[in-house]
């Protein structure tokens, strides 16, 4: 697993433009970021306006560096309000040669960050319980915002969990309209009744 250990970036600070500067020489020199990539593991208060900020900062700032991939790991609420700028981070990103995703708490659960360091596809993704057993750690903390988005996502993938159910499990449901001909002459139209 050593071989396959990214290198860990916590940020000391808010200030995003500056998330590298006390690591920088040390990424320079590290071969596990250089091969791997490099995790950084963003604070839970982070706004998506920061994350494209980021996505035109760190490009200068790991210039010089050899670091082709980074993991982003972002809090759920971050996450989900973010999610419609991230293909747009990612792009700026791969435009300057550095391939960056995106995960959110329950991601690092499901093994996403392993299965990422190690270049290999998920064998797992996201369940629901995982995302409801995140929903009640925020809840625990008092953060409810969090906790409802976490819920949010769990009722998300409990809706793509039914939609992946094989076809022969579902039970047989009669029909719901009968065709018939219409009685009075409506310009051809075909009426139905709905079955009670």
């Amino acid at each position: 697993m050593t071989e396959h250990q990214p290198f860990i970036v916590v940020p000391a600070s808010p200030d995003f433009a500056h998330v590298f500067d006390r690591d920088i020489e040390r990424i320079r020199a590290s071969k596990r970021a250089r091969e791997v990539g490099i995790v950084v593991l963003m604070p839970r208060s982070v706004h998506p306006s920061t994350l494209m900020f980021a996505a035109y900062m760190w490009p200068q700032v790991l210039r010089g560096t050899s670091v082709t991939r980074v993991a982003v790991v972002l809090g759920i609420a971050a996450y989900t309000t973010a999610k419609p700028l991230l293909g747009g981070c990612a792009r700026r990103m791969l435009d300057s040669g550095i391939r960056i995703e995106f995960f959110h708490e329950a991601h690092v659960e499901a093994g996403s960050i392993a299965a990422w360091a190690e270049r290999r596809v998920k064998r797992k993704r996201v369940t629901t319980d995982q995302l409801v057993r995140l929903c009640e750690r925020y809840a625990e903390r008092g953060d409810l915002k969090s906790a409802m988005l976490a819920l949010q996502l769990a009722e998300e993938t409990a809706a793509i969990d039914t939609v992946d159910a094989p076809i022969d499990a579902s039970p047989a449901v009669g029909p719901t309209v009968r065709m018939r001909k219409s009685d009075a002459d409506v310009g051809g139209r075909i009426t139905a009744d709905l079955v009670a």
